[in-house]
């Protein structure tokens, strides 16, 4: 079986990620440094392009837009990124190690959290707390829910379409 990346689709991806550098910033309370608002972007697009595509199409579309940041070097958006994911996994640890048998929708409710106050400490470390993450869940909520229309919407683009 052959495993093909549609590039129309990696392309629309591409071009399109810096339309949500607002949406991004609207998560956090108090206003951000511009690479951290787009190493929060990147996180986001590209996780969720993850969970849309696939894990091979997200690692060519972190490949692609390195050489379109704008705010910062390539490298230190990658640091940025790379520091939200290891404090997620980080956060993700000690809620399995600690409560093993904890039903499955407040163990989402922390992993969704646990992301939250990640993306809150990458932007500004005062941040990172608990009452300032419940209060940011429903801008965060809003911006998953429009990356992830616009990811579904090129997914579901027909080729002859994006052609023209």
């Amino acid at each position: 079986m052959l495993l093909v990346i549609d590039n129309l689709k990696l392309n629309a991806a591409v071009r399109s990620m810096h339309q949500f550098l607002p949406v991004a910033r609207a998560i956090f309370p108090r206003p951000p440094c511009d690479d951290a608002v787009e190493a929060v972007t990147v996180f986001l697009y590209t996780g969720l392009a993850r969970e849309i595509f696939g894990r091979r199409f997200a690692r060519r579309l972190r490949l692609r837009l390195r050489a379109l940041y704008k705010f910062a070097e390539p490298a230190e958006i990658e640091r940025r990124v790379h520091r939200i994911e290891s404090r997620l996994a980080a956060a993700t640890s000690t809620l399995n190690s600690r409560r093993p048998r904890i039903p499955p929708h407040l163990r989402s409710a922390a992993h969704v959290t646990g992301i939250i106050r990640a993306i809150l400490a990458e932007g500004r470390p005062e941040d990172d707390d608990r009452d300032i993450a419940r209060m940011t869940y429903p801008r965060f909520e809003n911006a998953v829910h429009r990356i992830k229309k616009h990811l579904h919407g090129i997914k579901q683009q027909p080729r002859f379409v994006m052609r023209s």
